[in-house]
């Protein structure tokens, strides 16, 4: 985790009735210092709320003197592919950005989430400092610091349709894929990758321009429960979430602001992809009581093939993302997991 900045918070109402302008509000000094947070998530997805209660407990621990407001899908004109440049040029402030998305900006970004290299939460912890550290060149170019991170649930293969009951079922799908470092897997299990943004997925399916998505178990729960019909529960990876901000923002900030900031952060750091885990696994629950989705277990083989193809194409994938930097960075993770 980088060193953080001091941000305060929203509550859920204040979230739903908040308007204005982004960027950051100027303020006299002692006044409270309002800054934009953007995040692609719905109002009601737990990752949503997430951040609101990361800025409640900022605004709280700064003394009101900084206010982040959490600024959900559709509040802002960016796409989350283009977080990273929007919070150096500042044209927000800060903003949750998944490495995924991150990787057209910063290549390296997608090596952390290739598929299956982490597919558990103790995999994602063994590699994530090295991560960060892999990351960190990239985001000071643009301007951009780090304030905290975590690990999103693993992800699965949600689907309409009949349930698949083996890897060879998946075949001929188009499946939606969260980065561009998915793309050759998913032609690897014999379906086809398409690439669109989330706010177009639920209308997708709808329309059966896409059969599946990756995607956790919470995500599809909060934006397409009715259009998903089962999930193939394959942990097909951990990708990371960072939470980042204009790095010149950070430095203005009060001295005891920015303590303030970093003691939560670091909090949240500590706590968030456990948390995260514990929600996903009850919106999976719901996914099946409420929507009527089918689980499917896939066999030990099925599992073992899916890596195995991973594994074939880590190298050639990490190269073509981000060069010597993605193979090294690759390098780095493996070591960092035992591999």
């Amino acid at each position: 985790m980088k060193k953080p900045i001091a941000i305060a918070g929203l509550t859920a109402s204040a979230l739903i009735l908040m308007t204005g302008c982004a960027g950051a509000t100027s303020a006299e000094e002692g006044a409270t210092k309002k800054l934009d947070f953007a995040y692609y998530g719905s109002p009601v997805s737990a990752y949503t709320k997430r951040y609101v209660e990361f800025a409640d407990d900022v605004l709280d621990t700064t003394n009101g003197t900084v206010e982040l407001l959490i600024r959900p899908e559709g509040e802002l004109p960016y796409k989350p592919s283009e977080y990273v440049q929007r919070v150096g040029d500042g044209s927000i402030d800060m903003a949750g950005a998944l490495s995924s998305f991150m990787s057209g900006e910063c290549p390296v970004a997608g090596v952390f989430g290739l598929p299956m290299l982490a597919t558990d939460h103790a995999e994602w912890s063994a590699m994530h400092d090295a991560a960060s550290a892999a990351l960190e060149p990239c985001l000071t170019k643009y301007g951009v610091t780090e304030l905290w991170s975590y690990g999103y649930p693993s992800m699965q293969i949600f689907g309409s349709g009949t349930p698949p009951k083996s890897i060879e079922d998946l075949q001929g799908l188009q499946i939606r894929q969260t980065g561009p470092e998915w793309s050759e897997w998913i032609k690897g299990i014999g379906a086809t990758p398409v690439t669109i943004e989330t706010a177009e997925v639920g209308g997708a399916l709808q329309q059966g321009v896409i059969d599946a998505v990756i995607s956790s178990a919470d995500t599809v729960k909060s934006r397409w429960g009715e259009e998903i019909d089962w999930v193939f529960m394959l942990d097909v990876g951990v990708l990371t979430e960072y939470a980042i901000a204009n790095a010149t923002t950070i430095e203005a900030l009060p001295a005891d602001a920015k303590e303030g900031l970093n003691e939560v952060s670091q909090r949240y750091e500590a706590e968030t992809s456990e948390h995260f885990a514990s929600v996903d696994d009850a919106a999976l629950q719901a996914l099946e009581d409420e929507f009527g989705v089918t689980i499917v277990t896939p066999a030990d083989t099925d599992r073992a093939k899916a890596l195995t193809i991973a594994q074939n194409g880590w190298e050639s994938w990490a190269s073509s993302l981000a060069g010597s930097e993605g193979t090294d960075a690759l390098a780095t993770l493996r070591a960092a997991l035992g591999q």
